[in-house]
């Protein structure tokens, strides 16, 4: 990690815009350490090299303009792994420049073996597990990685919007980077009262290596007064029942609430079943504020 990065403890906060900054000095450190691929859809529709400068272009979203690297490790001319996509925060998140964010190395050891999905994944779980696992056996050779594509491809074809079905929305590549190399960016929760909607694939894929703590960072909620933006002292968060889909979004038992006590520097969590999900989801502005006494105490 970027110097930066390496000050911070939990419970310190930081402004979006200081963030930006070394977001972008980890980049260039990473770019010394692994052969990097650069592009973006602006770039490939029109015929460009990548640029963090571009015109207007039509129907045109962030993600037409984000710049997209690929890194690869490459020895002696040979990828050693497949290649793994990293997108700086500073150009994913809905996040203001004077946002502050809560910087937490969070704890996953009481909800990792939960975890089984991505927000968006439509995969089955132990078919992408078979994936990983394989792939593991040969150390994530790019060359396993393309010979493993291949043949669950042939044996699960079925597909929707042009993937796969089998791995839709897991982001495999992201396995062989967390288990070779670990860590190397850290997310931005930018939704702070649904948790994991955004960096779901970091957080599945850390969760499924039996990571003990994911290093993260919240956008932290704030209410207008007179004018200005005031950070709020503590707030509750529900994990979406998608994360912990064996199967596909119909297939999940639970979901899981935090509350986040800011002020006192302390996280307290709860698992539900899911029928409470909706309920408590569409009344999230008025969960009682002691709701947390029955939670138990996260360790951070």
């Amino acid at each position: 990690m970027f110097k930066g990065f390496e000050e911070l403890k939990n419970w310190d906060l930081t402004s979006m815009g200081y963030y930006s900054y070394l977001d972008f000095k980890h980049l260039e450190k990473l770019k010394t350490k692994f052969q990097v691929g650069v592009n973006s859809e602006y770039a490939r529709d029109n015929n460009l090299e990548p640029s963090y400068i571009y015109k207007y272009s039509d129907n045109a979203d962030w993600r037409h303009y984000r710049v997209e690297n690929h890194l690869s490790d490459v020895h002696e001319k040979i990828k050693k792994h497949n290649s793994a996509l990293y997108c700086t925060q500073s150009e994913t998140r809905d996040v203001n420049s004077q946002d502050s964010l809560l910087y937490l190395n969070f704890p996953l050891k009481h909800i990792r073996d939960d975890v089984k999905n991505t927000m968006w994944g439509e995969f089955d779980y132990d078919v992408v597990d078979e994936f990983m696992q394989r792939l593991d056996e040969k150390n994530c050779s790019n060359e396993e990685w393309i010979k493993l594509n291949n043949e669950f491809n042939k044996k699960y074809p079925e597909k929707k919007e042009e993937q796969y079905i089998w791995n839709r929305n897991a982001a495999l590549d992201l396995h062989s980077s967390f288990k070779i190399y670990g860590q190397l960016n850290i997310p931005i929760i930018d939704r702070p009262f649904d948790m994991f909607t955004g960096s779901s694939h970091t957080f599945f894929h850390s969760c499924y290596l039996k990571r003990d703590y994911l290093r993260l960072f919240i956008k932290v909620p704030s209410v207008e007064v007179v004018g200005n933006k005031k950070l709020l002292q503590s707030w509750y968060s529900l994990l979406s029942p998608n994360l912990f889909s064996h199967g596909h979004y119909s297939e999940s038992k639970i979901f899981y609430m935090y509350y986040f006590d800011l002020k006192n520097e302390k996280i307290y969590y709860k698992k539900y079943p899911k029928e409470k999900y909706k309920p408590m989801y569409d009344a999230h502005n008025r969960i009682p504020q002691d709701l947390y006494k029955e939670f138990s105490d996260l360790e951070v």
